[in-house]
């Protein structure tokens, strides 16, 4: 630019150094200023080693120095109309170091999430970009429960966390420039979600164009969060994780299926899992979907091999969304546009932060239930960073009848899904739901008298629980749709929010859906989203009775009315 403009230039080279020890300090930008309060016209940043190099046209200018957990001292002239200068040294306050070890009670270190918020007149650390790690924005990571960090001056509240099933610990620190401090914080597992994995089946990384994450990164923030199995859905690329978690030696403790998103303009959002990566082939093995009208798509991506997770995602997000696209009439479920198909058998209800979006679609879920369609309702984070679109937020709890990921299978995790439809949704409340003391969620419950005695009464059994951080006010019973009885909370701020067993009395067959809520937001462990407050929302995958005892399901509204329209189910029995 400044030949352009036939401009005479010098360079000025220098050093940024700490105040008091002479440390060399890296990653200080370095801003030349003709004037006070007009904006730099040239900046630098110092390498590793504390160093920089400006050229600027010849002129006299002040260089400051800032730098994201120090303050500069005094601003240093320069002429450069004289010649080139070097040597320049720029001095910056020490920066506070806080090391710190997070563990489980009873137990050693677990991995971990800090997050600070300024106090008083101190603003809120910006340890870097959202989608960087060990630190995003005012959250820092660490997959060992142990770290150390630099931090501006100033006074915070930190809040020690690892997910929804675990205690928080907040913790008040001034630190003075210079500090060195330590943290120590202890977090209870308060929430048993035993023979359940949390699983969140819809997440990005670098490898989606819309995404930046690393793959470590990935890894770090899942554990940090609290999720078990995760299925990388990047857009047209297959990420295979093993062999990094091979390297980490983590792959006993998080699960990670090679998954694929494939966005197809004017139709909607897929996701298809697991696919077996192929490094010869483009995208890494990517299904390709072509000019494949839908109903061909998803009986591809189905496929003829091991059987696969085939799921509309958001399917109510405009442009972007299965429903709208192809005009799924949201009051009888009849799609306007003829290339619809129903060719899919998993429906992601509860996407990200987009608690409107998901209220739509739990109604739009209803009515396919009612319909005959057992599709199994997920929740996915859909992240494509660390912080703002937080992993594992909503997850989808999965009942394997395991709490050890690294023994899971693709084809188990597949077939609790598809199949056996044993799945509970939530940010925050985790939800157990038997009928008559044996019939699990997903499963058909048959109504006779050695299970239920004459009257044909539904005995269903209630659990809500959620650490003592996240609040819940209220649990709704939904029965083919409609709510059947809304009850309080017993203990809103205990770690088991309700447990009852509620006796029902159904004349026909019938499914019942759970549903757990609250007031208070997740702040600060799951931020606002575009500045709304993110509530506790939670809900299982339907039970459904068999009110005839014939071992068989009978919708509301059958498909085709010239027929009974039953519906297959896996069977529960009393032992």
């Amino acid at each position: 630019m400044y030949a352009l403009r036939d401009d005479t230039v010098e360079t000025v080279t220098g050093m940024a150094l700490e105040a008091g020890t002479g440390m060399p300090v890296a990653g200080a930008r370095i801003e030349a200023w003709t004037a006070p309060g007009r904006r730099p016209v040239g900046f630098a940043q110092t390498d590793g080693r504390g160093r920089f190099s400006l050229t600027l046209p010849a002129s006299e200018y002040t260089l400051r120095a800032t730098h994201r957990v120090r303050s500069g001292k005094s601003p240093v002239p320069i002429d450069l109309t004289r010649g080139e200068q070097s040597d320049v040294r720029l001095q910056l306050t020490p920066a506070s170091r806080l090391s710190f070890r997070v563990r489980e009670a009873g137990a050693g270190l677990i991995p971990s999430k800090l997050t600070f918020v300024g106090l008083v007149d101190t603003p809120d650390p910006d340890f870097g970009h959202r989608s960087q790690m060990p630190g995003a924005r005012n959250v820092y990571f660490s997959r060992t429960g142990e770290g150390e960090l630099e931090l501006p001056p100033g006074r915070y509240q930190v809040t020690v966390s690892r997910g929804i099933e675990y205690s928080i610990q907040q913790i008040e620190l001034k630190l003075e420039p210079g500090d060195q401090k330590a943290l120590e914080a202890t977090l209870v597992h308060e929430v048993d979600t035993g023979g359940y994995l949390a699983a969140d089946l819809h997440q990005h990384t670098l490898h989606s164009y819309d995404a930046w994450v690393q793959l470590e990164d990935v890894v770090t923030a899942n554990l940090a969060e609290g999720v078990e199995v995760v299925a990388a859905t990047d857009v047209d690329h297959v990420t295979d994780f093993l062999p990094l978690l091979q390297g980490l030696e983590l792959e006993s403790r998080i699960k990670i299926l090679a998954g694929q998103e494939i966005r197809i303009p004017e139709v909607g959002s897929f996701i298809v899992c697991p696919v077996e990566p192929d490094p010869s082939l483009p995208g890494n093995g990517a299904l390709q979907a072509g000019s494949l009208e839908p109903g061909a798509l998803l009986e591809a991506l189905r496929g003829q091999g091991p059987a696969r997770i085939v799921q509309v995602n958001h399917p109510r997000e405009g442009q972007e969304g299965y429903f709208d696209l192809l005009q799924l009439d949201p009051h009888t479920a009849v799609p306007g546009d003829p290339r619809f198909s129903f060719g899919f058998n998993t429906l992601e209800v509860f996407n990200g932060k987009r608690m409107k979006h998901g209220s739509q679609v739990l109604r739009d879920w209803f009515l396919l239930l009612n319909k005959g369609y057992v599709f199994t309702a997920t929740g996915g984070s859909d992240s494509r960073s660390i912080v703002t679109q937080e992993r594992g937020y909503p997850r989808t709890y999965l009942g394997i009848y395991s709490d050890s990921p690294g023994r899971v299978s693709d084809q188990e995790v597949v077939s609790v899904v598809r199949d056996r439809h044993d799945a509970v949704v939530t940010n925050g409340p985790f939800l157990r739901v038997t009928a008559n003391g044996f019939g699990r969620i997903g499963s058909l419950v048959p109504i006779t008298p050695a299970t239920s005695g004459e009257g044909g009464e539904v005995r269903l059994e209630v659990e809500v629980q959620a650490p003592g951080w996240i609040r819940i006010d209220e649990i709704e019973i939904i029965a083919n749709g409609e709510v059947v009885r809304r009850l309080p909370a017993s203990s809103p701020d205990g770690v088991v929010k309700f447990h009852e067993t509620l006796t029902l009395r159904p004349t026909r067959d019938t499914w019942y859906v759970v549903v757990a809520r609250g007031s208070k937001g997740l702040e600060p462990v799951v931020p606002r989203y575009k500045g709304t407050t993110v509530t506790p929302f939670g809900f299982t995958n339907p039970i459904w009775i068999d009110v005839d005892g014939d071992r068989a399901f009978r919708p509301l509204f059958p498909r085709d009315t010239r027929e009974l329209g039953y519906i297959e189910l896996p069977l529960e029995q009393a032992e």
